[in-house]
């Protein structure tokens, strides 16, 4: 099964580091993505690092790697296709002569020579699959197929092959990209995430594997680890992601595509650089060589460059970050950060997408989020049992490290920093889902919540962990931001996480005021 990687931190020695373990590791090819380029316009707009760009392509070329390049439509069209409510106007026929002329300058002069490009239809300037972003007599499917016939055209012209990657927001979107893809050309490839929408350990596998007839569909998987500590701190979820991947072969896909980072792998947050990382890296190497290698037999051989108990410690400290990030399964932070009020109650049951219930359609799932919408005292109760639970795994496995790892292991400096930066990031996450809990049981059911002074004590314990864990967080990074101002934070010396203590405290004010 091919491999190929995506690494997303725009840093040159950080890059030529991924390319030499592409390399070792006999991966099949490189994606530059996201930060590398999100659009073909981050090239074509800079010429400095497009030059450095195509040092890329003819480093990967000679060390026998294909390179891929992402790219999203519509993301920047001609004014004049644009209407006064900022709509675009799908159905004016210029539009096609102007993707012809960006791509031509892209594939002839800013990077000639790539294997391929990997277009993206959301997260753009104009989403052509919502019918509020357009003006046209077409359905969605119908757009996206159009629009989807030109690049392939594109791609043929310039003997370059083209994947169309399918990441959409909500089922029926789902359903409509699959209707687009069916239309297409045999040769088109589709590239898929492992699970729909994003990256949470408890969704199910994607609908629309297995459903894009006869050609060959890739899958993507998160080994950066955004939404799960991005390396920070011990997380593998192998168990999981062999359901997936097993799910993927089932339905006949063998080429996979992984993540190694979140925008801050220069900092050693890669998958290329932890043991944990390291990890699920030897997972899809042992999946390649044999799909039915177990996990047991693949934590049993990377265990054995660490300590005994190694993988049982990185296994508790999985189920100890999803119980704490993840309430009853359901999506709560920003990514990694801690969310605000609004954020984190939207986003629990529905948010900008679809959530656990709505993908799996189990009964179950749907009784949660009623259960988070209404939040019965029982059920938060529940919510801080499973809190407790999750410091409960941490704890086990922090044991387990201090009494079994040698400290003079090349990757114990590695493994320390990531069992304290768990601690530290569980305390601070066990605070906020008490008072945010509190809050939303204080929302939905003001007769028989806890008062007002319960609730304010929770938030002043927030402030306080905050405080205290400060020394830990300076200089660390989620998502390319200083933790101590993306938690809320100006400082870890000026109060952390102060904005978000002050988000909750107003919260609970405007609900006294309204009483």
């Amino acid at each position: 099964m091919p491999l190929h990687a995506l690494p997303l931190t725009k840093d040159s020695p950080y890059l030529a580091m991924c390319w030499e373990a592409c390399r070792r590791r006999g991966f099949a090819g490189v994606h530059l993505s996201h930060n590398l380029c999100h659009d073909a316009h981050d090239l074509l707009d800079d010429p400095a690092w497009a030059a450095e760009a195509r040092a890329w392509v003819e480093t990967l070329s000679g060390n026998g790697l294909e390179t891929w390049v992402w790219t999203h439509e519509f993301h920047r069209p001609p004014e004049h296709l644009i209407d006064a409510d900022n709509r675009f106007l799908f159905d004016e026929g210029d539009w096609a002569e102007h993707l012809r002329r960006k791509y031509e300058k892209f594939l002839t002069e800013t990077l000639p020579g790539i294997t391929g490009l990997v277009f993206t239809f959301a997260e753009t300037s104009y989403e052509i699959y919502k019918d509020e972003r357009v003006v046209s007599r077409h359905a969605a499917a119908e757009r996206l197929r159009q629009l989807m016939e030109v690049l392939v055209d594109i791609g043929h012209r310039h003997g370059v092959r083209i994947v169309v990657r399918d990441f959409v927001y909500r089922l029926h979107e789902v359903q409509s990209m699959a209707a687009a893809i069916k239309g297409l050309p045999p040769e088109v490839t589709v590239m898929s995430k492992a699970v729909p929408h994003d990256w949470q350990p408890f969704y199910p596998p994607n609908p629309i594997l297995g459903q894009c007839g006869a050609r060959e569909q890739w899958m993507e998987f998160d080994l950066g680890l955004e939404y799960e500590g991005q390396q920070m701190m011990p997380y593998a979820n192998l168990e999981q992601t062999a359901a997936w991947y097993r799910h993927g072969r089932e339905q006949g896909i063998r080429h996979v595509c992984l993540r190694l980072d979140r925008y801050d792998g220069e900092k050693g947050q890669s998958a290329l650089s932890t043991p944990w990382g390291q990890l699920a890296l030897d997972a899809f190497a042992a999946w390649e060589r044999d799909a039915s290698a177990s996990v047991e037999s693949i934590h049993e051989s990377w265990e054995k460059a660490h300590f005994p108990g190694a993988a049982e410690a990185v296994r508790l400290a999985t189920a100890s970050l999803q119980k704490m990030l993840f309430p009853a399964q359901n999506w709560l932070a920003n990514h990694c950060m801690l969310p605000r009020y609004g954020y984190g109650k939207s986003h629990l049951v529905d948010g900008n997408a679809d959530r656990l219930a709505t993908w799996t359609g189990r009964p179950e799932d749907e009784a949660v989020r009623k259960n988070l919408k209404e939040m019965p005292r029982a059920f938060r109760l529940s919510l801080e049992a499973e809190a407790a639970e999750a410091l409960d795994l941490y704890a086990e496995a922090d044991r387990l490290v201090r009494e079994r790892l040698d400290p003079h292991h090349p990757a114990a400096p590695c493994w320390q920093d990531g069992y304290r930066m768990l601690g530290s990031y569980l305390r601070l996450l066990a605070a906020y889902r008490r008072a945010f809990f509190l809050l939303r049981e204080r929302e939905e059911n003001p007769a028989g919540a806890e008062d007002p002074e319960t609730i304010a004590a929770a938030i002043d314990t927030l402030a306080a962990v905050g405080e205290s864990e400060a020394p830990h967080w300076k200089g660390r990074c989620f998502t390319a931001i200083p933790v101590c101002k993306a938690m809320g934070g100006k400082s870890p010396d000026a109060g952390f996480p102060d904005a978000i203590v002050d988000n909750l405290r107003a919260v609970l004010a405007s609900f006294e005021s309204s009483q």
